[in-house]
């Protein structure tokens, strides 16, 4: 069986060229510990079963979030076989800069250039073979959503892994390298690759650390707090700052050895519609008026069918029940059955339309890529509560339930963000208060 891991930052495509690829939906499941989804698929190549694994989103290997916590820890297990590194071509900068991660973890492993389409309507050209030549990987150009290129990537992740093509080494600056090889030849055996482990043990990223701890390669810790003493004194900046600029500077040599730029930039619709949207002055009264009419959408195009609900359980079914208990049960049994079981049932039925017109259309926004627009444009307001923009989505979530909209924190970065955000999520008026609003209207203003 050959396991290949699907390895990226997020919103590059990966489940998209996953099910292209497998022809199938994803299984989902949680990795073991944590709450975060792990999708797997499986499918026959040649009469040898395959596993394609999706691993959360991440933009480093020095995790932040608990989804690149998660990815790290799946590569650093080393129990794959080959990484297919999906790539979104519209902005190789930035997802070059995991690639360098994992070109300095030496295994099998390919390059997808998703979302290839957008990159060529922007008139930008890509040297695929003078990047495979520089990298030592086969690089593929694919367009997941139209199921484009999937077959060539599949074929050439297949020979990578049987010929085991590893990626080339893309040095950074000399005397960071002098460290690098310093911590190489000092190590025992360890899971990671010992490239990318020295490298972790410079930026004193604490996995590693608790790794080599778990090792006994105390002197290898003393060492590597030394080395990166060196560096910081030589350069005058904290440690993963010099790893930063230093993987930086190499990408930005590669591109221009691989990349050509149109004369003007073409602006795609969506950039246009984010001058809109995210303006400085615009964006936030636009986020309100969206949320108001979500909500009045939500109300309008829900009461009808709560209130048929509710008549059909109090008007129909109480009134029928009733009089068939009547004569045949005690008083109490057909109260507990008509006033208790039935009012509550026909009460909880009655929010299902709301809840589904809420959810819909909330999810129509996600799809849209909207709210993680208004992440980014909360994030100055969240900073004052101490959590970021992207907390403010299970807020509004808690506007339909507030049992989900908990469930949602786990998607925030940092244990405090979380429980910030939970402990705020109750303030939200969910559906379920709506009857108890009703009660005291009647109670005090009636």
């Amino acid at each position: 069986m050959i396991h290949i891991l699907f390895v990226g930052n997020p919103n590059t495509g990966k489940t998209a060229l996953i099910n292209a690829i497998a022809n199938s939906d994803l299984e989902v499941g949680n990795w073991p510990g944590v709450t975060v989804e792990k999708k797997e698929a499986k499918f026959t190549y040649a009469e040898e079963k395959v596993v394609l694994s999706d691993l959360p989103g991440a933009y480093t290997l020095t995790p932040y979030s608990l989804e690149e916590k998660v990815t790290r820890n799946m590569l650093a297990e080393g129990k794959f076989d080959g990484i297919i590194n999906v790539i979104n071509s519209t902005n190789l900068r930035r997802n070059l800069y995991l690639t360098l991660e994992l070109v300095d973890m030496q295994q099998p492993m390919v390059l997808a250039l998703n979302m290839f389409d957008d990159f060529s309507k922007r008139g930008y050209e890509l040297n695929s073979d003078k990047l495979q030549e520089i990298l030592g990987v086969s690089a593929i150009p694919t367009i997941a959503s139209k199921k484009l290129g999937s077959q060539k990537l599949i074929d050439a992740t297949i020979t990578s892994v049987k010929e085991h093509i590893i990626p080339r080494i893309q040095p950074y600056q000399e005397h960071i390298e002098k460290e690098i090889t310093f911590l190489m030849h000092a190590m025992s055996k360890t899971t990671l690759s010992p490239r990318l482990f020295a490298i972790h043990l410079l930026e004193d990223d604490p996995y590693t650390l608790s790794l080599a701890k778990s090792q006994n390669q105390n002197d290898l810790i003393e060492k590597a707090a030394k080395a990166r003493a060196r560096l910081e004194r030589h350069m005058k900046i904290p440690i993963k700052t010099i790893i930063t600029y230093a993987r930086y500077e190499v990408i930005d040599r590669l591109l221009e050895l691989v990349l050509k730029k149109p004369i003007l930039d073409k602006v795609l619709l969506s950039e246009k519609i984010d001058t809109i949207l995210l303006h400085k002055w615009l964006g936030i009264p636009l986020f309100f008026v969206i949320m108001i009419m979500m909500f009045k959408l939500t109300f309008d195009g829900s009461g009808p069918l709560v209130t048929w609900i509710s008549n059909f359980f109090q008007e129909y079914l109480g009134k029928y029940l009733s009089i068939a208990l009547h004569d045949t049960a005690p008083p109490w049994l057909g109260s507990l059955f008509t006033s208790g079981i039935l009012s509550g049932v026909g009460l909880v039925l009655s929010f299902l339309p709301l809840l589904f017109l809420l959810y819909f259309f909330m999810a129509m926004l996600e799809e849209s890529g909207y709210m993680a627009r208004v992440s980014f444009l909360l994030d100055r307001a969240g900073k004052s509560l101490g959590i970021k923009g992207n907390a403010f989505i299970p807020l509004i979530i808690g506007f339909g339930c507030n049992v989900p909209a908990v469930y949602a924190t786990r998607a925030l970065t940092t244990k405090r963000e979380r429980i910030i955000t939970a402990l705020m999520i109750p303030f939200m008026s969910c559906s379920a208060r709506l009857p108890i609003y009703a009660l005291f209207t009647v109670i005090f203003f009636h």
